[in-house]
């Protein structure tokens, strides 16, 4: 059986519950929005996901947007407005629930699972879209309306949705909301409705587990035999662990020392002068920007978040560099080269 050539593409801070929101999303929206993928595998272990995906279906799904792109610009412009009323939508419920405004606790988490599983179809294809960036209809597209992409991609949706987990979750029992992050949207709804969740199973999945499609079908692998199933479909992977390359997102030259940053935990650690090494930058790592000399991230384009800020500080950035985070340490001396990538 020849073995899915898998890719590792990003690691980020996602929980378990927003895996199964994803997944949810690449089932539908092929029929939602045009495009999608059909294989994926997450690795999951703590607060963290690695995804790991194969290059064809990418490309495939950059192809299928150009294709949208000149077919139908409109319907595209369309798609914005819609992802823009949806993420209003989502921080309107989310500041309800904050601020105990929400009425009627299981109405509330209906709409917000609706608003959610849509939202995330429109989010996954504009960041494909971002990625997109070098074909020559979507360059053109996204020249055109640079700033309104700006704002859409600078939205932190997907942090602020993972992060409300456990707030919208919680308002029906202090239960739920410790065991959501962990669950799946259908185990959620069966504790709502009184049904029995396997608690043994959900628990371990807060130290490891295994999701992966394949042709958009999903096969979940249990804190038991994730191991194995990883050995048998990721194969050893090799790295030049004295010289990395990506994408240069803005030229220049810097030296520094490697600060690695994954969560809002992390921020405390950087210091003036400091390279940010992080699987992507997020809105809310902007206190910290001022102090950086460079930033290398695993993932990203030209338009990616670390991209738009880089250019605005007028610091060097590489990004798609895949593995900075698992080569870097905090305190390596690190040579930025965005002139050579």
């Amino acid at each position: 059986m020849n073995q899915t050539p898998w890719k590792k593409i990003i690691t980020r801070e996602y929980s378990f519950l927003f895996v199964d929101y994803m997944i949810g999303a690449y089932e539908k929206m092929k029929s939602l929005v045009g495009t999608t993928l059909a294989y994926n595998l997450f690795k999951g272990y703590g607060k963290f996901v690695t995804i790991y995906r194969i290059d064809e279906d990418i490309k495939q799904s950059y192809l299928q947007i150009e294709k949208i792109i000149i077919s139908n610009q409109q319907k595209v412009i369309g798609y914005m407005t819609t992802y823009e009323a949806l993420v209003k939508q989502a921080h309107d419920i989310i500041i309800k629930v904050e601020e105990n405004q929400a009425k009627n606790q299981k109405e509330t988490i209906i709409l917000f699972d609706k608003i959610l599983s849509e939202l995330l179809c429109y989010y996954l294809f504009f960041v494909y879209m971002g990625y997109a960036a070098h074909l020559l209809q979507v360059r053109k597209f996204l020249a055109i309306r640079e700033d309104r992409f700006k704002k859409i991609r600078s939205i932190n949706i997907d942090v602020e949705c993972n992060q409300a987990f456990q707030i919208i979750f919680g308002m029906y029992s202090k239960d739920l909301g410790e065991l959501s992050p962990y669950m799946k949207r259908k185990e959620i709804f069966d504790f709502i409705n009184g049904k029995q969740v396997n608690r043994m199973v959900i628990e371990q999945r807060k130290e490891r587990y295994v999701r992966i499609m394949k042709k958009g079908k999903t096969s979940d692998y249990s804190f038991v035999h994730a191991p194995r199933v990883l050995e048998r479909e990721l194969p050893k992977e090799t790295v030049n662990q004295s010289e990395l390359k990506g994408n240069i997102a803005h030229a220049g030259l810097a030296v520094g020392s490697a600060v690695v940053l994954f969560s809002l935990e992390d921020m405390g650690k950087v210091k003036e002068g400091d390279i940010l090494v992080t699987p992507m930058t997020k809105p809310h790592f902007i206190p910290v920007f001022s102090k950086i000399r460079g930033i290398i991230t695993n993932d990203g384009g030209t338009l990616s978040h670390a991209s738009i800020i880089a250019r605005e500080m007028g610091i060097p950035c590489i990004t798609g560099t895949t593995y900075a985070t698992d080569i870097f340490k905090d305190g390596d001396t690190v040579l930025l080269d965005a002139y050579k990538g």
